[in-house]
């Protein structure tokens, strides 16, 4: 262990005692050796100044920020208080809008004895309305449009189509099994208007009425057929 000898270079160091802002002053060193003072200690003390330096500094930051006229502080809050009172949509919202068409009404009485899907191994594309011992139940339009097919099908027997155009798109509905037809092809009908009796022709086990919806012309593989419940409420 090393001891200060008089008259000797070597000095013993002093630990300083720190306050804020402390910066050692090593200026008096340079004239001395210091053969045995750990680097580390030297090191202490930079990293504690630096510290302090930083301490200080960060409470002497202030950000200022240029004024903001008044008249723009009123628009953007009126702005933002606009969009904030705006209604929004979710996405159900906007997809019942694409995927609902108002416009269609029942097109006959009854009890519904067949829905629209797979049935026996097939496709149904249509759904079913029962008479229930009924006569003379009549078959309407279910919307406005033009006739485009009035005569007997094999298996649909007495058949009525009725071209609509709905929010711009052109869409089909066709009536099968009618007892009787009341209209001709190219005739214009309006809603609810009679186009025939509900009846058993065709490929038919009992007096019904095979509603179909079509999203666009009707084809033979039926392709554009939809669920009638998206337009109609049964």
């Amino acid at each position: 262990m090393s001891t200060k000898k008089e008259g000797s270079d070597y000095v013993t160091p002093r630990i300083p005692r720190f306050e804020k802002n402390f910066h050692p002053d090593y200026s008096a060193l340079h004239k001395r050796k210091l053969p045995w003072l750990p680097a580390a200690a030297v090191c202490l003390c930079l990293l504690i100044s630096m510290e302090a330096d930083a301490e200080a500094a960060e409470e002497k930051m202030v950000i200022v920020l240029p004024p903001v006229p008044a008249e723009h502080v009123k628009k953007d809050t009126a702005a933002v208080f606009s969009i904030s009172d705006t209604p929004v949509q979710t996405f159900s919202a906007f997809a019942a809008a694409e995927e609902t068409v108002t416009g269609f009404v029942r097109p006959a009485t009854g009890r519904i004895t067949s829905e629209y899907g797979p049935r026996n191994g097939r496709m149904h594309h249509g759904i079913d309305i029962g008479r229930g011992g009924r006569m003379n139940v009549p078959v309407t339009a279910a919307a406005a449009g033009t006739v485009v097919e009035a005569k007997y099908r094999n298996g649909y027997g007495n058949t009525v189509m009725v071209s609509h155009t709905m929010n711009g798109r052109e869409m089909m509905t066709l009536y099968a099994h009618l007892a009787s037809i009341g209209v001709t092809a190219g005739r214009k009908v309006a809603q609810g208007e009679k186009l025939g009796l509900m009846g058993n022709t065709g490929a038919s086990r009992g007096p019904h009425l095979h509603f179909e919806v079509h999203e666009g012309v009707w084809d033979t593989r039926k392709s554009r057929s939809v669920n009638p419940r998206r337009y109609v409420d049964f």
